[in-house]
């Protein structure tokens, strides 16, 4: 049936207009619930003390109060899956090691509503642990370095769930520091400036209004007179490539430097060290550099870029899941 012009336009006007006017009150509703009841409107947010705010998801907050457990069969698992990794990689002339990186809550747990919570050992304490008493797997557990470097600094966003770029040169700095200390590299941390900047964090979305929370100001990592290239041709596509033929839609970043050590660093990760300035970091210390962002590490990816180093990134609300899954059956079982 064919409606008369008329009509038709009358309709789709009526129909813009009443989802306009729900969008409104939808607003209106969250806007009372934040300022007026001091509720969240997000069961994915905490409203923290004194501007802060804490994502819920993934057991984020089981995590900063202690309660998630680590039981000893789930650490003998995440340990029996990261050697068959190890050895694997070892197999192909790879170095592995793990860098996990801590929820916001383990770093800044004072700021939790509700109590008086303060820093303690968490999961990714519990497992750092175990596996450096049980493997022979580097593991760097950024923690530590960013609880010292807040009694000077900010090193989380108020309005983010992740570190700040003050927290993402820390994990940055540790990583290559390690990576000397463990004879896989000999080049130092890059130096870097700072300038103000503002953000507008994740939780104002994640509550339903982009314009909830004010920007957010923070000082932005300056690379003094970067040397690396960002790629995007060659051997980029062939991955590119490769990845789609898989069905792997992740995010792939290829970084060449013809100033650093000829050492090829690859690293599987997630949001902490996908932004924050840290792959351009990074990519300062090595002849080439690959960020793909995800946990699922496979063999026929591997073999295309040929590392000299690997690298697994873990945010702490991961840690489980991400360590626990079976690793690629091509990578373990190659002869």
């Amino acid at each position: 049936m064919r409606l008369a012009p008329g009509i038709k336009s009358g309709l789709e006007n009526w129909i813009n207009d009443n989802t306009g006017f729900r969008t409104q009150m939808k607003k209106l509703q969250i806007d009372i619930d934040f300022r007026v009841f001091h509720v969240s409107p997000s069961s994915l947010v905490h409203i923290g003390k004194g501007g802060w705010y804490y994502y819920t998801g993934n057991n984020d907050l089981e995590i900063a109060l202690g309660t998630y457990p680590i039981t000893p069969d789930l650490l003998e698992k995440i340990k029996v899956n990261q050697e068959r990794i190890q050895q694997a990689l070892k197999k192909k002339g790879i170095d592995y090691v793990i860098v996990f990186t801590p929820s916001k809550g383990s770093v800044y747990p004072e700021y939790l509503g509700g109590g008086n919570f303060i820093v303690r050992e968490t999961a990714i304490d519990v497992i750092s642990d175990y596996l450096r008493k049980n493997t022979t797997i580097p593991i760097i557990n950024t923690k530590p370095d960013l609880l010292q470097a807040k009694k000077s600094e900010v090193v989380y966003f108020k309005t983010d769930a992740h570190w700040n770029e003050a927290g993402a040169y820390i994990g940055y700095r540790l990583t290559i520091n390690t990576l000397n200390k463990l004879g896989m590299i000999h080049s130092s941390p890059i130096d870097i400036s700072t300038m103000p900047s503002t953000i507008n964090g994740e939780f104002s979305d994640l509550m339903g209004d982009a314009d909830l929370l004010a920007p957010e100001p923070y000082e932005a990592t300056q690379i003094t007179s970067p040397n690396a290239v960002k790629i995007e041709s060659g051997d980029y596509n062939k991955i590119q490539a490769l990845m789609q033929s898989d069905n792997l839609k992740y995010y792939f970043f290829s970084y060449q430097n013809m100033s650093a050590e000829k050492k090829k660093l690859l690293v599987y990760g997630d949001s902490f060290f996908a932004s924050w300035k840290i792959r351009e970091l990074l990519a300062e210390n090595f002849s080439e550099f690959d960020y793909i962002w995800s946990y699922d590490v496979r063999n026929n990816v591997l073999e295309q870029i040929k590392p000299d180093i690997f690298i697994l990134e873990v945010a702490e609300r991961y840690m489980v899941t991400t360590l626990t899954a079976p690793p690629d059956p091509a990578l373990i079982n190659e002869p």
